[in-house]
């Protein structure tokens, strides 16, 4: 009986951290795609663009694209050299 709670428990665990890492990375996919469309708005002409987290804390993505980049702060909006 004992063994069937310790199981329980760590399935219980697994199950958790693998909702947290999916719910993570939606969120994180969330964030460059808003990134992305923040540097579009601010510069149409930008071509081939592709997003990098930099800060989940901070909500920092890195937008590197053909000519340029810029860090966006997707949490204040503000888009940065």
């Amino acid at each position: 009986m004992r063994f069937l709670r310790y199981l329980l428990a760590g399935l219980v665990v697994v199950v958790g951290l693998v909702t947290l890492s999916w719910l993570q990375g939606r969120f994180d996919k969330g964030d460059k795609q808003r990134a992305l469309q923040a540097v579009l708005l601010q510069e149409p002409e930008a071509t081939d663009c592709r997003a990098t987290m930099v800060s989940r804390f901070k909500g920092t993505v890195q937008v590197d694209c053909r000519d340029h980049s810029w860090r966006v702060n997707v949490v204040k909006g503000v888009i940065g050299e």
